[in-house]
């Protein structure tokens, strides 16, 4: 299965092989169906790759315009003509929409505390590394701030060895 956002362009490439499996030029274009449910969605022509014997590909944009919507699960069926025979097959299903979203779709709840959630513990770690935070070596701590800098999200014990040059931050709290 392959997965296609609304607005994409399936491109899909397809072999045409003579009975001894070797690839072979087809008699005619090979053409595709694209089936939702069992009826016939969109059709069209496949396009030669230039130099290559036998190889072609399949290329179909996937908007609302040609009739697709998210939650589309779509197949495509390729037939060729070799030696004035027809063969037809299956090539791929596809279902229109990620599975999962994007991650930049994902929606966050910065931490007010301890993370508890990998996004959580995401965002956290982009906070301990670019957002003001302060070692206290006197205190023997490190506290993460928020962006403004003013409200402490987390507080961490932090030891520093220096005869040998190992700093130790313990769990957040």
């Amino acid at each position: 299965m392959e997965y296609h956002k609304l607005g994409d362009t399936f491109v899909h490439p397809v072999t045409v092989l003579d009975s001894s499996g070797n690839p072979v030029n087809a008699d005619s274009t090979p053409t595709y169906k694209i089936k939702r449910s069992g009826s016939t969605v969109a059709t069209g022509t496949c396009t030669a790759y230039s130099g290559e014997t036998g190889q072609y590909y399949i290329s179909h944009d996937i908007t609302t315009g040609n009739g697709f919507a998210d939650g589309d699960k779509l197949q495509i069926l390729v037939a060729a003509v070799v030696s004035s025979v027809t063969k037809a097959g299956f090539l791929v299903s596809v279902e229109v929409g990620c599975p999962t979203p994007d991650l930049d779709d994902v929606s966050v709840t910065k931490p007010t505390g301890v993370a508890s959630t990998l996004r959580q513990m995401m965002i956290q770690s982009w906070m301990r590394f670019f957002n003001p935070s302060k070692l206290d070596r006197g205190n023997n701590t490190l506290e993460t701030f928020d962006t403004t800098g003013n409200t402490r999200v987390t507080l961490q014990t932090a030891t520093y060895d220096e005869e040998n040059d190992i700093e130790q931050i313990g769990n957040a709290s």
